[in-house]
C-alpha cells in the first residue's frame, strides 16, 4: 500500500543506505547508480520491490505506491535519456544545498494528483455508461408500452396506460391513478422517468417479465456489460427477481 510522510526514525534509517542522496519527510532522492542498477535489473525481469529490497531498503517503510511511482518515472526518464540527471546535481551540491533542487517528493505529488484525476475520470465514465444503459432500457420500455397501447386500441380493449379504448373503457392506470406514459403524476405522487424520446415512462406498466427481458437484452450489449444491478434499481425490481427470470429462460 501507499505511505504518507516518513518519520524521523525512518529518515535516519534511509540516510544510512548508500543509494540515498537525500531524504526528508515527504520523499527520497536516490543516487544515479541505484537508478541505473534498478533499470538494468528491471529489464532482466526482476520485480521492482525485489530490487529495492536487495539494495537494502525496507520496502514496508517506502510503501508499494512510492516504489511503483519511482519505477514509472525512471522508465520514462531512461527512455528519454535523462535518467540520473537530477541525482547527479544532488550529489554535486550535497544535502546542505538539496533545498535548491526539486527532489523526488515533487514527482510523487504530481503522480498522486495524476492518479486522483484518473480515478475521477474512471468514475465519470462508469456513470456515463450507467446512464446510457438506463436510457436504452427506458427507450425499450417506452416502445413496449406504446406497442401495448396500439394493440389495445386495435382490439377495442382498455389501454393499459389508462387511456379509454374505443368503447370508453378505462385501463388499470386510469382506474387507480398510476402514472401514465405521458408523465402525469400517479397516486404515489411520483412522476415517471423520461425516456430517450423525452416522454415519461412507467417501468411497471409493462409487467415484470418483459421488464426483466429488456434488462437482459440491454445488459448483454458489449457497451453496457456490468450494469445489471444499476438497471434493476432503476426499474424498481430486485436482482433476485431478475436472475430468477434468467434461470427460467435457460
Amino acid at each position: 500500500m501507499g505511505r504518507g510522510n516518513l518519520n524521523e526514525e525512518e529518515i535516519r534509517t534511509l540516510r544510512k543506505n548508500p543509494y540515498v542522496v537525500d531524504v526528508n519527510e515527504r520523499g527520497v532522492s536516490y543516487s544515479k547508480d541505484f537508478k541505473f542498477l534498478f533499470i538494468k535489473e528491471y529489464m532482466q525481469g526482476k520485480k521492482p520491490t525485489a530490487i529495492f529490497k536487495d539494495a537494502g531498503f525496507d520496502v514496508k517503510v517506502l510503501g508499494s505506491k512510492r516504489i511503483e511511482r519511482a519505477c514509472a518515472r525512471w522508465k520514462e526518464s531512461y527512455e528519454a535519456g535523462t535518467l540520473g540527471v537530477r541525482s547527479a546535481k544532488l550529489e554535486k551540491y550535497g544535502s546542505a544545498g538539496a533545498h535548491r533542487i526539486e527532489n523526488d517528493a515533487i514527482d510523487d505529488e504530481i503522480d498522486r494528483l495524476k492518479e486522483s484525476a484518473l480515478d475521477i475520470c474512471r468514475n465519470q465514465m462508469k456513470e456515463i455508461k450507467r446512464i446510457s444503459a438506463e436510457n436504452e432500457m427506458l427507450k425499450y420500455i417506452l416502445e413496449e408500452a406504446s406497442g401495448a397501447s396500439a394493440r389495445a386500441a386495435k382490439s377495442g380493449a382498455a389501454d393499459p396506460n389508462g387511456k379509454p379504448g374505443p368503447n370508453g373503457a378505462t385501463g388499470p392506470n386510469g382506474k387507480n391513478g398510476r402514472t401514465e406514459t405521458n408523465g402525469q403524476t400517479g397516486s404515489n405522487g411520483k412522476t415517471d422517468k423520461p425516456g430517450a424520446s423525452g416522454r415519461a415512462v412507467n417501468p411497471g406498466s409493462i409487467g415484470t417479465e418483459k421488464l426483466c427481458m429488456i434488462i437482459r437484452d440491454v445488459s448483454e450489449k458489449a457497451e453496457f456489460q456490468g450494469c445489471v444491478s444499476y438497471l434493476c434499481r432503476s426499474a424498481g425490481i430486485s436482482r433476485n427477481t431478475y436472475y430468477s427470470y434468467c434461470r427460467s429462460k435457460q
